[in-house]
């Protein structure tokens, strides 16, 4: 299985894991200089990126997108909260600024986490 997994992510070593499920989250430390990946709710991957990326430039970048994505959920919310909104803008409008709403929230909360996450590589 594990050489089937090499194969397909082009990685060349992979490292199974003991099963961390039976330790409390504050306990669990992942390997040093990596990036967590959320596999699904059983399954994390911790991929090696200490070395390979430049951590300081790639922070700056995503501090800076989350900025801008801050910025637009926030003249977004201020658009959405006006007096009679739901009365003075048309429903596709309104749906689509829903849908901006939840996109945006959505791309704030992958920023962050890859933040947290090039804060663990150091």
């Amino acid at each position: 299985m594990i050489y089937l997994l090499q194969f397909l992510t082009y990685c060349s070593s992979i490292e199974v894991l003991p099963s961390a499920e039976n330790a409390s989250d504050d306990s669990f430390v992942p390997p040093e200089g990596t990036a967590i990946l959320t596999i699904s709710d059983a399954c994390q991957a911790f991929m090696h990126l200490k070395g390979l990326i430049d951590t300081a430039k790639e922070s700056e970048r995503l501090a800076s997108k989350e900025e801008k994505i801050t910025g637009q959920l926030a003249r977004l919310k201020e658009s959405m909260a006006v007096a009679d909104y739901e009365n003075k803008v048309p429903v596709d409008v309104q749906a689509a600024n829903q849908e901006r709403l939840t996109q945006f929230n959505g791309e704030l909360e992958k920023v962050t986490l890859a933040l947290k996450a090039l804060s663990t590589i150091g």
